[in-house]
């Protein structure tokens, strides 16, 4: 189940429609797998953490920070609650990044490149721990799950980062310099 509202800003703005969204469906679909012995592979995302440290566990404890990250933890417990154990999968993808982007929905990584090489400033967190993913990794990680071979996986690469060093890292590997973009990004404390 790829369906989800992801714009975290979106999500504090209209908690309602992400919980629908977020939670609710995903648990619609598990009654589903219990109702018809099928298989679910529920994505979910590494904002069911708090960030405090990144590269987690899959059987880490999530602590949720948000209406973005309520909502998805709360999909993630009703798939767990309604549908049979062997029966689903939780992929859980971080800071998903790659080129090219689908021309609808920009990745992090490509609406990063893009926005500072139009020369527009942008927001980062950078108290925050992430593990950024290449999308192929995901994708991979994904039809792995799909298998029926893990409850939950954390659909991640291990290391771990804030933005800003993202924003950096990927700025020297796409455009070949970091002076240029640095002057763009403005750290937040979240």
């Amino acid at each position: 189940n790829c369906a989800a509202m992801t714009d975290v800003d979106a999500c504090e703005k209209d908690p309602s429609t992400a919980w629908a969204v977020n939670a609710t469906a995903p648990a619609t679909l598990a009654r589903y797998v219990r109702e018809h012995d099928c298989h679910l592979v529920q994505l979910s995302t590494d904002y069911v953490f708090d960030g405090e440290r990144g590269a987690y566990r899959p059987d880490d404890v999530p602590n949720p920070r948000g209406a973005y990250a309520l909502s998805k933890h709360g999909g993630e417990q009703a798939v767990r609650a309604i549908a049979p154990t062997q029966r689903f999968a939780i992929a859980r993808p971080a800071v998903v990044f790659g080129w090219p982007a689908v021309a609808a929905k920009n990745n992090f990584g490509s609406w990063l490149v893009g926005a500072l090489g139009a020369g527009k400033p942008v927001k980062l967190f950078s108290d925050q721990g992430v593990s950024p993913t290449h999308a192929s990794n995901v994708a991979e990680m994904v039809a792995e799950a799909s298998k029926g071979t893990a409850a939950v996986q954390n659909a991640m690469n291990t290391a771990a980062a804030t933005a800003e060093e993202i924003t950096h890292r990927l700025a020297a590997v796409r455009q070949g310099t970091q002076e240029a973009v640095g002057r763009g990004v403005e750290a937040v404390h979240g």
